[in-house]
């Protein structure tokens, strides 16, 4: 690894997410174990169904929980690597425009929010991986808390969403690299 590469601290997922992911994990178990109770799930396979949904859910939302911890951005001098979830981002400076770059509050600039999900885990309070905004612009969305976003275009017209702990420590590095660095890739 290089001496120039840094680690920039994501924002962690709050507690709504959190909870929004036990209430899922509880949520359907429960669903079934009514319908059984009501007897809208007869027979003697009820049991055994409601086990088997049960443990699916359980075990696919400590898949999801553990994929929330998988967070980082890191700066190597010539590209940007994005992690997060089942997502990896590399990214060569040269397509980065951060002259152009923003630190936004979402719920201000709806422009940019996520609205449309192209290939993305959602939940609320965490928003990872690919979706278009309200007018078709391409997103690469890690947000976890819409106050304080990086909003970083690229020349061929996507823009990096990041909740960075410190977004203009970032943005700093970036807007000082070298000048080959930053120069646009063809």
């Amino acid at each position: 690894m290089r001496s120039a590469e840094r680690n920039f601290a994501l924002t962690p997922p709050g507690k709504r997410a959190w909870i929004s992911l036990i209430g899922l994990m509880i949520a359907l178990p429960l669903l079934l174990l009514a319908a059984v109770a009501s007897g809208t799930l007869p027979g003697s396979d009820a049991i055994r169904t409601l086990l088997l949904v049960s443990s699916i859910t359980i075990a696919a939302a400590l898949a999801i929980g553990l994929l929330m911890r998988r967070r980082s951005v890191e700066f190597d001098g010539n590209r940007l690597w994005l992690r997060a979830a089942l997502y990896t981002q590399s990214i060569p400076l040269g397509e980065l425009d951060p002259e152009a770059a923003r630190i936004v509050d979402l719920d201000e600039r709806t422009e940019l929010k996520p609205r449309l999900k192209t290939n993305g885990v959602e939940l609320p309070g965490f928003v990872v991986g690919h979706y278009r905004a309200a007018g078709g612009t391409r997103l690469f969305a890690i947000v976890t808390d819409r106050r304080r976003v990086l909003a970083l275009p690229e020349h061929g017209g996507r823009v990096l969403l990041l909740s960075l702990a410190r977004p203009q420590s970032l943005l700093d590095a970036l807007r000082a690299s070298p000048p080959a660095a930053t120069a646009r890739i063809r």
